[in-house]
């Protein structure tokens, strides 16, 4: 098998996106960490997904929020929430 190297010496440089404008008061240009709370990602099956979608339609919530109402009755049930609090 033979690898093909091709130098293409004029090509023009990359288009910046319409939006690279810097906006000097977002968190971003600040330093600021726009992920303060902790983040989980994951796969679900395709028939969880769609019925969660449904879910969150039909009760006019974001997803975010329909799986936090999820996790917390969950972890309510299992005696894990709430968190009692330190002394």
């Amino acid at each position: 098998m033979a690898t093909l190297v091709v130098d293409l010496p004029n090509m023009a440089p990359p288009k910046k996106s319409s939006n690279s404008r810097k906006q000097p008061d977002s968190k971003r240009s600040q330093g600021v960490d726009r992920h303060i709370r902790p983040r989980i990602a994951f796969h679900l099956p395709e028939d969880v997904h769609d019925a969660l979608l449904a879910l969150s339609k039909d009760n006019r919530r974001t997803i975010t929020s329909e799986l936090l109402i999820a996790v917390e009755e969950h972890l309510r049930a299992s005696g894990r929430w709430p968190v009692p609090a330190k002394e």
